[in-house]
């Protein structure tokens, strides 16, 4: 297992926050950042490095960004 990790920057949705938690791999960790980050962007980062950022998107339907 690897651990990952979440930032929420202040945004106007809500305050900073991080949350840490364990995936066996980099789509399972976007399966939980999906659960954890229904109404903000937020980074997703591993061992220090970040993956991605993550943001829902929903004008043509709903789906996620990755960059």
């Amino acid at each position: 297992m690897t651990t990952y990790r979440l930032i929420f920057a202040t945004d106007g949705i809500g305050e900073p926050k991080e949350v840490e938690f364990e995936a066996d791999d980099a789509s399972r960790a976007l399966v939980i950042a999906h659960g954890e980050a229904a109404d903000r962007p937020a980074e997703l980062w591993r061992n220090g490095e970040r993956v991605c950022t993550i943001r829902r998107k929903t004008e043509a339907g709903e789906f996620w960004q990755l960059s």
